[in-house]
């Protein structure tokens, strides 16, 4: 295939992100779909935006962290609803998760059309167009990761932890990552293996790399503290896991294969599938041994999807938290994706014939992406939405009638 033109091939990338900000926001009409957590994040924007106060119904949030509110909470100041907020928070997301893993992939040597075709999987991807309609801080979150391993990765030269406006954007990236979702913690090892790759000076590269490292965490630490002094523990105090150990590893597979095709497909076709994906991601490795830039590529992105997927199913085996789904593994789309394009679109020597089989395996999922990504978005639009849906221990004052708006809004259910 011919190789894209520069001028068309930003152009196609917008207009990628652009449809799925489209139908993120579709989705989402008239009123975002809302659960238990959305009462936290959309009280603690408003309280944020009329108070100066990070609080909830009950009393100061502790179990969520701020970034999501914080978002919201200018638009709230300026006369949006919150709902309405959480909408436009998820759909300017949206359009910047699609542009960073296009980003991403360049930036490990990938031609323009393995870069487009990368865009394209995240876009039409289950995880993307199933989150964002939901008043969520996982599009948010996504997005941000997305963007900080751009940053990091810098062209395969990996992040020299120096004094430099680049180490600067990388580090205040990371804070706002971990002031979004406490999980941004699992994703801190890659960071700093960034800043071990891409340091130059050899002497000094322990030094500095604990030193990034500190600074990473800086302004988060004064957050954990004021949560530390409210309640006492750093994340909120939970209690235990409602899985054993065996219910939490049974639900992973289901919960990565769901990153791309909808649940509502037969989980033993989506582990097919997932199979030939992993495959493809594992190619990444000795594709990588050919091409520097790519090198440090795949050592970042497979350690942040490699600790950040066992750091969530380790947190689920010990304290309460969602079953391992969509939602909880949806960190790991696009350095997913970029680590599978890389393995079927770089060239590693001696796997011709299996690449060349899966790189078909790959161009069909995403054309079946394409093909049901429509039926996806319409789902989300017509899911059920009623008042009775909603736990009254969420509410307190008005809440949740002042988000009617004359329409109903109510607990997410998984649209399939």
């Amino acid at each position: 295939m011919r190789e894209l033109s520069t001028g068309r091939y930003a152009a196609l990338c917008v207009a990628v992100a652009a449809v799925a900000t489209a139908g993120v926001v579709f989705a989402g009409s008239p009123l975002p779909r809302l659960t238990p957590d959305s009462a936290s994040y959309l009280t603690g924007a408003e309280k944020l935006a009329h108070e100066g106060t990070f609080a909830d119904c009950a009393g100061p949030i502790v179990l969520f962290a701020p970034g999501f509110s914080a978002a919201m909470a200018p638009l709230v100041a300026l006369g949006f609803d919150a709902t309405d907020a959480a909408r436009v928070v998820n759909a300017l997301a949206t359009l910047v998760l699609v542009l960073a893993a296009a980003l991403l992939a360049r930036a490990a040597g990938l031609s323009r059309n393995a870069c487009l075709l990368a865009a394209i999987a995240v876009a039409a991807s289950y995880a993307t167009l199933r989150d964002g309609p939901l008043a969520w801080s996982e599009p948010l979150f996504c997005a941000i990761l997305g963007v900080l391993l751009v940053v990091v990765v810098a062209e395969g030269r990996g992040l020299a932890p120096q004094l430099s406006a680049r180490a600067g954007a990388a580090a205040v990236l990371t804070w706002m990552l971990l002031l979004t979702r406490h999980s941004g913690l699992f994703v801190v090892p890659a960071i700093v293996a960034a800043a071990w790759l891409g340091s130059t000076e050899l002497a000094r590269r322990p030094a500095r790399t604990v030193a990034f490292a500190l600074a990473l965490l800086a302004v988060p630490a004064l957050w954990w503290a004021r949560d530390l002094h409210v309640d006492g523990s750093v994340f909120g105090q939970r209690s235990g896991s409602r899985f054993g150990a065996l219910e939490v590893l049974w639900q992973l597979p289901d919960g990565v294969s769901s990153l791309a095709l909808p649940r509502a497909l037969p989980l033993a076709l989506r582990l097919v599938v997932l199979a030939g994906v992993l495959a493809a991601a594992a190619l990444a490795f000795p594709a990588s041994r050919r091409d520097a830039r790519a090198r440090v590529t795949v050592w970042v992105l497979s350690i942040a999807v490699v600790v950040y997927g066992l750091a969530v199913t380790g947190a689920a085996m010990r304290t309460v938290v969602d079953p391992i789904d969509t939602r909880l593994m949806s960190p790991l789309l696009v350095p997913g994706a970029v680590l599978v394009a890389i393995g079927v679109a770089a060239g590693p020597a001696g796997f011709s014939r299996l690449q060349s089989a899966l790189r078909a395996v790959v161009l069909a999922l995403v054309t079946a992406l394409v093909v049901l990504a429509p039926g996806v978005v319409w789902r989300g639009h017509t899911a059920e939405r009623s008042l009775a849906n909603v736990p009254d221990d969420v509410s307190c004052a008005d809440w949740p009638a002042q988000y009617s708006g004359g329409a109903a809004v109510g607990l997410a259910r998984d649209p399939g």
